[in-house]
């Protein structure tokens, strides 16, 4: 199996110097590797995305479809802030801007239903 320019195999590379166009098979544009760096960095968007879509950041139960609702919300946010070319930084700032006001509104709304 051809894996990238100048590669037999997978087990043959080391995987941390693999570049994104050795991971693609260049005749049909399909990912043919899978890192556990693909990944990395991903887990603030996943917290966002949970508490976007009803989950009590304190422990309790959520929903997949109100998950689903919060990582649509996050991903077209943080396209929008990628194609303003807001730095980095800057959107890290705003997702945490959109974490405090999720758990405040969630926090207001579950106070006026008791």
């Amino acid at each position: 199996m051809e894996v990238g320019p100048g590669l037999s195999s997978a087990r043959d590379a080391d995987l941390d110097q693999l570049s994104d166009a050795d991971l693609v098979d260049q005749s049909h544009g399909q990912v043919t590797l899978m890192t556990v760096h693909n990944a990395k960095g991903l887990e603030f968007d996943v917290i966002i995305a949970c508490v976007l879509g009803g989950t009590d950041i304190n422990g309790g139960r959520g929903t997949i479809f109100g998950t689903l609702i919060g990582a649509l919300i996050i991903g077209v946010l943080s396209n929008a802030m990628n194609l303003m070319g807001l730095a980095i930084y800057h959107q890290d700032v705003v997702r945490g801007i959109v974490l405090v006001c999720a758990i405040l509104m969630h926090r207001l709304i579950s106070s006026r239903i008791r």
